[in-house]
């Protein structure tokens, strides 16, 4: 009898959340919303020219930590660019980290840049206060 009440008791919680057990470094959808409006206040950021919240957004062990932010402030500085993410999809993932693909549109209120968008991957490592950024890759550029 005990057994049974057990096996209910795991078919009812199963019915609340879909549980794989096969898949459990999956991170959940509230995971992976976090790491997407972590692209999203870099963006921001980048945008205000707010490098104390450009930094906030950047892994502090990432080894291109300060080169992300010397370049997010040359680029500021010289092009006053306005950025903007969206078709964001999920790549990869693994508990602690997933990579994430978007395209990242850029407009610039200074100088001329040959491109108008970019499709990127964007690697996420979670810390102690929430997601950050780890590294960047541009896969290619558009017009």
């Amino acid at each position: 009898m005990k057994a049974i009440a057990l096996v209910s008791s795991l078919c009812l919680l199963a019915a609340c959340e879909p549980v794989d057990f096969a898949k459990r470094n999956e991170l959940s959808l509230v995971e992976r919303a976090a790491a997407v409006d972590t692209l999203r206040l870099n963006a921001a950021a980048l945008n205000a020219g707010d490098l104390d919240a450009l930094e906030r957004t950047i892994d502090e062990n990432s080894p291109l930590f300060e080169d992300a932010v010397h370049s997010a402030q040359a680029t500021i500085a010289r092009y006053g660019p306005t950025v903007g993410i969206r078709d964001v999809r999920l790549v990869s993932e693994k508990r602690g980290e997933l990579v994430l693909g978007y395209v990242q549109t850029i407009a610039v209120a200074r100088g001329h840049l040959p491109f108008s968008a970019a499709q990127v991957e964007t690697t996420l490592v979670r810390g102690r206060t929430g997601w950050a950024v780890s590294s960047t890759r541009v896969l290619s550029l558009k017009p």
